[in-house]
Order: structure tokens, then C-alpha cells, then sequence
């Protein structure tokens, strides 16, 4: 390993980098629901989510650095590629949206599952005290 030449990361870092600046202007889209006074867009229930999610995750690494811990995160993503696309069609024009409109319910419905699942295995991965579910 001493006599090796260092790797060249410069590609790697530069689109590490990127993704960096994009995820954290994610945060901002709260920011820009408000300013166009979509305010039925920020509900209770969206800040509650995003909040709790935050805290979860950061309790979850913090103090249970295992995969089963993380897990609850990979649904969580997953809603939020569905939700980002339907809103990103949604932008397209009323004619999109009209056609979106029977997707809607089973959007809600996808997330309202996925967070009663995440409930469950988060409550069984405690009560077992985290050891069958771990890595």
C-alpha cells in the first residue's frame, strides 16, 4: 500500500460534492411552499413528518449504528421519489393534473401504509431490544 500511487478522487469528489448541494436545497422547499402561499401544501402533518424524521434518524444513527435501526429510512425515500414525481407532472398544466388526479388517493394511501409500517417495525425493533433485528 506505501509504494501505491494515491487514488485520483477528484471525479468522485467533485460528484459527492454535488449531491451535497442538492440535498440540502431540498430543505429549502418548505421554505418555498410558504413563500407561495401554498399554505395548504404545509400542513400539520407535513412538518410533524419532517421533524420526526430528522429526530428518528438522527437518534437511529447516533445511538443505533445498525442496519435495522436505518432501515425505516429506505420507505421514507421511496414515498418521497413518488411524491417528487407526481409533483413534478403536476407542474406540467391543469390537463396533467386531471389526469393525476385518480393517482392522488393512492399516493396518500402509499404513505399512510408506509408510515404504519415504519410505526410497527420501529415498535417491534424496540420491544426486542434491538437484538434479533440487528445486522
Amino acid at each position: 500500500m506505501e509504494n501505491r500511487r494515491p487514488y485520483n478522487l477528484k471525479k468522485i469528489i467533485a460528484a459527492y460534492n454535488i449531491f451535497q448541494v442538492v440535498a440540502n436545497a431540498y430543505l429549502f422547499y418548505g421554505m418555498f411552499f410558504v413563500l407561495r402561499k401554498k399554505n395548504n401544501q404545509v400542513t400539520f402533518l407535513h412538518v410533524y413528518h419532517h421533524v420526526s424524521t430528522a429526530g428518528i434518524t438522527f437518534i437511529g444513527a447516533k445511538y443505533f449504528p445498525v442496519g435495522s435501526a436505518t432501515f425505516p429510512i429506505l420507505p421514507n425515500t421511496l414515498v418521497h421519489v413518488l411524491m417528487y414525481t407526481y409533483y413534478l407532472l403536476a407542474l406540467q398544466g391543469p390537463e396533467m393534473q386531471k389526469k393525476l388526479a385518480r393517482f392522488k388517493k393512492y399516493l396518500t394511501t402509499i404513505q399512510l401504509v408506509i408510515n404504519m409500517t415504519t410505526c410497527i417495525y420501529l415498535g417491534l425493533f424496540y420491544s426486542l431490544r434491538y437484538s434479533l433485528l440487528c445486522w
